[in-house]
């Protein structure tokens, strides 16, 4: 038991562990221009540095060994160690109480001394170093010399009496201790610059709380996860930049297919007496006019009458427009228009906001009289940003769906959707979560088609219609008979 629990971690561990390296590889990917500016920014800095801004610095030293008055035999040179790293020891309170440094200046007869003294000494031994650090080489140097001519009979007072052996001369450096490469130095910054961009690249990755699991919608958002939509790509070699995002289409491949067709099924288990779904998202880009397309198609697959209502209102060309409808100026019947498997309605000019205000009760009407003549009614509503235009289709539905794009809104804003959409008649079904990409690499190639209308072009071989008619023997106008 413990050790497939073990397992279970283990895998649990990786899974995580590669979604972090996707989710960076992601993050990556939009913020590189942060990467390269920040590594910039700090190679121009280190050149700066190097060319106008560095100050070269000289360190002129002494060595010795300590040499104490104790002639206990056996024991000198344990003395001796010990005096060393007390002389190392109580240097630095020496300077600061001033009793060095006076002496030091009256020998040189200034009153500030351009150099920082400093000593240490060698671990178990007794061997002890003078240091002087300057911006001056000869400064360094004269500064030494007064320090060694001074600091035995100073520290006097407080370790006792002592003598310094020198074993090496100071003499005035020539080089300074700090020199900086301009090619270095800028290597460096850009190196430094790099990092503090990948830096930024993770931190951004670990604090974007967005929906990245249906578990995300189900625990955060406490609404079922209606089904889970792949990403769809181009392939690097094909010559196609787009993708026809279509149940029907050859290129989606079967995940695509399956996962739209699982979504059906999924939902007419919930909506067995629900007939006006609105398809909507918390923001546009999401891919809600693809999901509800290809919901559209599938429901037909299922031998349903479907119609797909662009909620949006938008203009289309080609269409027969939803418009003249509601300025009294064509019959329903005439602005249906027959796409693939399923019926659609939209407007060819367009309607303004207030249009739509205006016109919000011939279009509930029409919703109304098409339940009579359809099983499933689908509107591509406007996102939740829109809710002055989405209001009026939510009340004239029986039950709402949320697509929502994978690792896109943060999950605040979800719930705030949610909570919105709750708060009418219209039941939320669920969510669908839309472009679910691989492990590593994923989210790459999201817009392919997303919003871009539903491309039904001049209603193929159907023309006006075709060999439809009317939709007479699709349930729309007269009824069927026995032969047909």
């Amino acid at each position: 038991m413990h050790e497939e629990k073990d397992q279970q971690e283990e895998a649990v561990l990786e899974i995580d562990l590669l979604e972090l390296i996707g989710r960076f590889l992601k993050g990556l990917r939009k913020l590189w221009m942060l990467v390269v500016f920040l590594s910039a920014l700090c190679a121009v800095v280190g050149l700066v540095y190097s060319s106008y801004l560095y100050r070269p610095m000289y360190r002129a030293e002494a060595s010795f060994t300590v040499k104490t008055d104790n002639q206990q035999e056996g024991y000198s040179f344990y003395y001796d160690n010990r005096t060393a790293a007390q002389m190392a020891k109580t240097f630095p309170y020496l300077l600061d109480s001033d009793l060095l440094l006076d002496r030091v200046k009256a020998d040189l007869g200034v009153t500030y001394l351009n150099g920082t003294p400093g000593a240490q000494v060698i671990e178990n031994s007794n061997l002890f170093t003078l240091t002087v650090t300057s911006s001056d080489p000869l400064d360094a140097y004269n500064i030494l010399l007064a320090l060694m001519d001074n600091y035995p009979a100073v520290s006097e007072y407080v370790i006792g009496k002592t003598q310094l052996n020198m074993l090496s001369p100071p003499e005035i450096p020539t080089r300074p201790y700090n020199s900086a490469s301009r090619t270095t130095t800028t290597l460096w910054g850009a190196a430094i610059g790099m990092v503090l961009g990948l830096g930024c690249v993770l931190l951004y990755v670990l604090l974007r709380d967005t929906v990245r699991h249906s578990s995300a919608i189900e625990n955060r958002l406490n609404l079922p996860c209606l089904g889970s939509i792949p990403l769809i790509t181009p392939k690097r070699r094909s010559k196609q930049k787009t993708i026809n995002l279509s149940i029907h289409s050859s290129h989606v491949g079967t995940p695509f297919i399956e996962s739209i067709r699982g979504t059906v099924i999924h939902l007419s288990q919930l909506t067995d007496k629900l007939q006006v779904l609105t398809v909507t998202s918390a923001i546009a880009g999401e891919g809600k006019s693809t999901v509800a397309k290809n919901l559209a198609m599938a429901y037909a697959d299922k031998q349903k009458k479907v119609l797909l209502l662009d909620g949006s209102f938008q203009g289309h060309p080609n269409a027969a427009g939803f418009e003249n409808y509601l300025r009294g100026q064509l019959p329903l019947e005439d602005v249906i228009e027959q796409q693939d498997n399923f019926y659609v309605l939209r407007c060819r000019a367009g309607l303004s906001s207030r249009e739509q205000a205006k016109f919000a009760p011939q279009i509930r009407s029409a919703i109304q009289t098409l339940r009579q003549h359809m099983d499933v009614i689908l509107i591509d509503a406007p996102s939740c940003q829109q809710m002055d235009r989405l209001g009026a289709l939510l009340e004239a539905s029986d039950a709402s769906i949320l697509v929502v794009r994978h690792d896109y809104v943060y999950i605040p804003r979800l719930m705030s959707c949610a909570e919105v959409l709750g708060s009418y008649d219209a039941k939320v079904l669920g969510c669908v979560l839309n472009g679910l990409g691989d492990t590593i690499g994923y989210g790459y190639g999201y817009g392919y088609g997303y919003g871009y209308g539903y491309g039904y072009g001049k209603y193929g071989h159907y023309g006006r219609y075709g060999k439809y008619g009317r939709y007479g023997h699709y349930g729309y106008g007269e009824k069927p008979t026995d032969e047909q």
